[in-house]
């Protein structure tokens, strides 16, 4: 589970995502683990699905106690790739 991922947004477009999120994605193919992450809004999936990450699910949070609804929730999942031999 890729519990979170954010970037100082002084520093996005730098390569900081990518670098951590490719790191992430060799370490989980060597096990042959599968990947999960939940993110909001189009332009995280955008960024995700370049790493291979491809919705599961699309909801809506709404928390008691808390007026705003949280839309464009997306539960993504990567699947090992298989090392070439």
């Amino acid at each position: 589970h890729v519990r979170n991922m954010s970037v100082d947004p002084d520093a996005q477009g730098l390569g900081f995502c990518g670098k951590l999120m490719r790191a992430v994605n060799v370490w989980a193919d060597n096990l042959q683990l599968p990947l999960w992450l939940e993110t909001s809004g189009t332009r995280n999936v955008a960024i995700y699905e370049r790493f291979g990450y491809k919705t599961m699910e699309q909801y809506t949070l709404k928390c008691k106690n808390d007026p705003d609804f949280h839309e464009d929730e997306f539960g993504m999942m990567r699947y090992p790739v298989k090392a070439s031999e």
